[in-house]
């Protein structure tokens, strides 16, 4: 590790890593390419576990290239593939559950107001948007605001996660369902087993009175949207 600055576009993001890899296994690696200036690992706090992937900055111009080249794709145990790729900022949020009236130049006026960084708002179907910021640091720093409702606009808690492009086909990849009006009264297992039947559920994040739902995929997410009764509880892409 450096003490030494580095600049932007220096940063590679590692997926797929096996859950026993620690961060003693992959900066040895990772020193081959260049001199490391930080390496994040991504860890579950209840597990202690990593989460499967991490961020990798080097101080060099060349390192990303360079451990792109050398470690894509390479086995770290039997079967299991690590992918590196070059780490690009996401600038961009998706948010769901907005008042349906307001224009987009209103969303943009009330977001200044409550998030900094703002550039750009997109109206992208009713009640839904999406807000480009300046830098991650500020998109990032936005998503926790509006996702624990420290923040409100127009005073109502809204859906929000990262706006993610499918390189397949250039369609936004959202996969999270926002759930409002939940019933206290049913548990987290009764909720799983609900959205369960749409598709495979990563997880689900439960509040006093609204829930997220994160599907594996966005079919699945879509098929929940269009199949839940939404008399009996709304449900909104987020």
């Amino acid at each position: 590790m450096t003490d030494i600055p580095a600049a932007n576009g220096h940063e590679i993001y590692i997926g797929s890593i096996p859950y026993s890899v620690c961060e003693d296994t992959l900066i040895p690696m990772m020193e081959k390419c260049g001199t490391i200036y930080d390496l994040r690992m991504m860890v579950d706090a209840a597990t202690g576990r990593n989460k499967g992937f991490c961020f990798v900055t080097f101080v060099e111009d060349d390192a990303v290239d360079i451990a792109v080249k050398k470690y894509n794709g390479v086995e770290l145990k039997a079967g299991m593939k690590i992918r590196v790729n070059p780490s690009i900022p996401n600038l961009k949020l998706s948010l769901s559950n907005l008042p349906m009236n307001k224009e987009a130049s209103e969303l943009m006026e009330e977001f200044n107001k409550l998030l900094d960084g703002v550039l750009n708002v997109e109206l992208t179907g009713p009640g839904c948007c999406t807000i480009h910021f300046d830098r991650h640091k500020n998109a990032s720093s936005s998503k926790r605001k509006l996702f624990t409702g420290r923040v409100r606009p127009f005073d109502q808690l809204v859906g929000v996660d990262w706006f993610v492009v499918n390189e397949e086909n250039g369609e936004e990849d959202v996969k999270v369902l926002f759930v409002r009006n939940i019933d206290a009264d049913m548990s987290d297992a009764e909720y799983s087993d609900i959205f369960s039947r749409f598709g495979s559920v990563m997880r689900i994040n439960r509040f006093t009175n609204h829930l997220f739902v994160h599907y594996v995929d966005r079919k699945a997410a879509e098929k929940a949207l269009g199949k839940m009764d939404k008399k009996v509880v709304f449900v909104d892409m987020s």
